[in-house]
């Protein structure tokens, strides 16, 4: 049974149609393919949250970093994966930088500091706020790389 077929057979109706919704919401980005395994993203809870699916192609087998046997981020990757080699296009790529969340430490009179920030590739942008404000933000990301409203800028 190949991996397609594993997962929609594995996940209840329910968890397969909130892949589907994650698919046209353009929450899935590919990461990396080859003939034996893809790893796909799947953003959830408006961009803040993207699991990792992991795709044994070879094997029908899969992981998410969400830990669940089947879940809607495994349907969301096969169903992403399924259209583009049906389309013969590529995997889904973000439409910008896309970045992680990171710490470093600081150097303050008296000590250490923690700081928190987005690095993407080698720049890191410091929060200035918390990350539950920063998604209600009008201009938060609500998919692979997009966003709405007006944009802030590259920051």
């Amino acid at each position: 049974m190949g991996v397609f077929e594993g997962v929609r057979k594995a996940c209840a109706p329910a968890v397969w149609s909130r892949g589907i919704e994650l698919v046209r919401a353009e929450a899935v980005i590919g990461e990396r393919a080859d003939a034996s395994e893809a790893v796909l993203r799947i953003s959830t809870k408006g961009g803040m949250i993207a699991r990792t699916v992991t795709l044994f192609l070879e094997d029908g087998a899969w992981e998410c970093t969400c830990g669940a046997t089947a879940c809607e981020h495994a349907a969301a990757a096969v169903i992403a994966l399924k259209r583009a080699n049906e389309s013969g296009l590529a995997l889904p790529s973000p439409s910008g930088p896309v970045g992680t969340i990171a710490y470093r430490f600081l150097r303050v009179p008296g000590g250490l500091a923690i700081e928190r920030g987005v690095r993407t590739g080698e720049g890191f942008h410091a929060f200035e706020t918390t990350l539950a404000a920063m998604a209600s933000w009008p201009w938060a990301p609500t998919g692979a790389g997009r966003s709405r409203g007006r944009s802030r800028g590259s920051s």
